[in-house]
C-alpha cells in the first residue's frame, strides 16, 4: 500500500526507523528453460523473528505481488517457487554453520529443524507457491540456500519482496 507522508519541518521524517533488520541476495543464477534456479543468502539482524521473501512481477503500474496480479489482471501469476532447499544457518555465536541440507516443495512444504522452521505458503491460499515464510530459532541467523522457480512466460520479470 501506499504511505502517505505528512509533512514537518524537521524533514527528519521516518529516516530512524528504517533499520536495516534483514538482508536478502541471490548470489548466482542459472535459468534452463522455464526453470530458475538461485543461490541465496537470508540474513535476520536487530533479533527480527520471521522472514517473507514473496515473489514479485513488474507490470505497467510497478511491481506486483501474486494476490494483487490475481484480483488486478485475473489470470495466474506466471511464477511458481518450485523448490526451496536449506543449506546451512551460521550465526554470530556459532564457529561453525548448522548444517540443514534439507528441502521443501510441493509435495512437502515444510522444514522444521533445531535451529530453523522454513514454509512454503500461496498468498492466495490455494495452488501456486509464491512466498516463503522463515521462521529461525537461532538470533540473528544467515541462511543459505537455493531457490527454484518455474516461469511459465519468459516475457515477464520477476524480483523479491523481502520483509
Amino acid at each position: 500500500g501506499k504511505q502517505k507522508v505528512s509533512g514537518g519541518s524537521d524533514g527528519g521524517g521516518g529516516t530512524g526507523t528504517k533499520i536495516t533488520n534483514i538482508g536478502f541476495q541471490i548470489t548466482s543464477q542459472t535459468i534452463s528453460g522455464n526453470t530458475v534456479e538461485m543461490d541465496f543468502v537470508l540474513k535476520l539482524m536487530h533479533e527480527k523473528k520471521q522472514a517473507e521473501v514473496s515473489m514479485m512481477i513488474a507490470s505497467e503500474g510497478g511491481w506486483i505481488d501474486a494476490k494483487s496480479w490475481e484480483e488486478d489482471i485475473g489470470t495466474e501469476f506466471p511464477v511458481t517457487i518450485q523448490e526451496c532447499y536449506i543449506d546451512d544457518v551460521k550465526t554470530s555465536v556459532s564457529d561453525f554453520p548448522f548444517e540443514i541440507k534439507r528441502n521443501c516443495n510441493a509435495d512437502n512444504l515444510k522444514i522444521e529443524t533445531e535451529e530453523l522452521f522454513v514454509t512454503l505458503a500461496s498468498e492466495r491460499g490455494r495452488g501456486i507457491l509464491t512466498q516463503l515464510i522463515f521462521i529461525p530459532n537461532v538470533l540473528n541467523p544467515e541462511i543459505k540456500g537455493k531457490i527454484r522457480l518455474r516461469a511459465y512466460d519468459k516475457k515477464y520479470q520477476f524480483t523479491f519482496r523481502v520483509e
